[in-house]
């Protein structure tokens, strides 16, 4: 017989909320100096998407087992644990980045604190909450994420006007909230499962077409996402449409957008089915995509990149209260861990991918193919009709 993690409080854990806009600060904090960085440094777009992706891969591969430790060890290990590592990083990164190897080096360190936290953030929310109220409580956990995407791209735009590396010093914040969060995180370990069935399970579930679908459209959200965020600066900017200064202003307004929408969910009930407004939503999104693929003039790139924060997270928020819910609770961080693993994947993958293609095809249309594919998607998400009954639909 299984315990759960931490009994339910009803509220939503405030180190949560502070934790995940933090981490954003590994990516949306980053984006506007991309092309500062690129310039100094003297980097292509490959080696610019090598960057961002190098950021990805770890968590991809240890997402999975720092999910199953804070199962069976504990959450309050690995997410303070994980936040001193990634603050640390940024420390190192802020006074010494005159090498691309080293950063690449220290950014796939930083990537592996990334894997234990931010998946933790959705799941100590699970832990305090139940049922149907998942949604309103991975809704406020997606207004903290939509204030740090809204105030990390003015940030990194003012602060790389001192220096292309300053907004990598706003990492360090995650040292305090390490030291400040350790009394207040459960410990929160299960009994009843052993590593070795938690695995298994997992596996078992691979074989559940429903399992792969709904894992495939989390690595498919994120890919559109990334390859937004790494490479609509560089169109703006190449295009002559936008300076740098002003993309950040855009990615700024594209993530105020996304927080209106996420505000607005925590006070309105959902009354469509889950998979028609994910799959709606998905092709909203890559209609954005190819707006501003298309675009020849600044308002249209505008108008496309604040589209885009719309729509992405309204799938977002319906998404996470889905898979916060899939699962037992004795299970519940090595599933969104596991989730986690796959949206990494996408995230890793877009920069890299985009960059590839981009050696081959110009990036306005590099933009029109990443829309098109999330079209695609889009539909195919109708196909996750099982999981409409939110907290009644469980896959294991």
């Amino acid at each position: 017989m299984s315990t759960p993690a931490a009994p339910p409080t009803g509220r939503t854990p405030w180190f949560a909320l502070v934790a995940a806009p933090l981490m954003l600060t590994g990516t949306q904090s980053l984006v506007p100096a991309l092309p500062a960085m690129q310039m100094e440094l003297g980097l292509t777009e490959a080696q610019i998407g090598l960057f961002m992706g190098a950021y990805f891969l770890p968590s991809i591969l240890l997402a999975l087992p720092a999910g199953m430790l804070a199962d069976r060890l504990g959450r309050r290990a690995v997410f303070t644990g994980g936040l001193v590592l990634f603050g640390l990083c940024g420390l190192v990164m802020t006074l010494w980045h005159e090498s691309f190897t080293f950063l690449l080096i220290a950014r796939s360190v930083q990537g592996a604190a990334f894997a234990g936290v931010l998946p933790l953030t959705m799941t100590l929310i699970a832990d305090a909450r139940i049922g149907g109220d998942q949604v309103k409580g991975q809704s406020h956990r997606s207004v903290a994420m939509k204030v740090g995407e809204t105030l990390g791209p003015a940030l990194g735009g003012a602060l790389v006007l001192i220096a292309w590396f300053a907004p990598i010093a706003l990492q360090i914040l995650a040292l305090p909230l390490a030291a400040l969060s350790w009394r207040h995180v459960p410990t929160g370990r299960t009994t009843g499962n052993t590593i070795g069935r938690s695995i298994g399970v997992l596996l078992g579930e691979f074989k559940n077409l429903d399992f792969v679908l709904l894992q495939s459209v989390g690595f498919f959200r994120f890919f559109f996402k990334f390859g937004f965020l790494t490479f609509m600066p560089l169109l703006a900017v190449d295009a002559g449409l936008l300076t740098i200064f002003e993309t950040g202003m855009v990615l700024t307004a594209s993530a105020a957008a996304a927080l209106v929408i996420a505000a607005v969910m925590t006070r309105i009930s959902i009354r469509r089915p889950p998979s028609f407004l994910i799959g709606l939503n998905l092709v909203i999104v890559g209609l954005s995509l190819v707006l501003i693929g298309l675009a020849d003039a600044a308002w249209v790139l505008i108008a496309g990149s604040i589209t885009f924060g719309l729509a992405d997270s309204a799938a977002s928020i319906i998404y996470s209260a889905v898979i916060t819910q899939a699962v037992e609770d004795d299970m519940r961080a090595t599933f969104v861990a596991a989730n986690g693993a796959i949206r990494n994947l996408g995230k890793f993958a877009a920069p890299i991918a985009l960059g590839l293609v981009l050696l081959v095809w110009p990036i306005s249309t590099g933009f029109v193919v990443l829309g098109s594919s999330a079209v695609f998607v889009g539909l195919a998400a109708r196909s996750l009709r099982s999981f409409d009954s939110l907290g009644a639909a469980r896959v294991m």
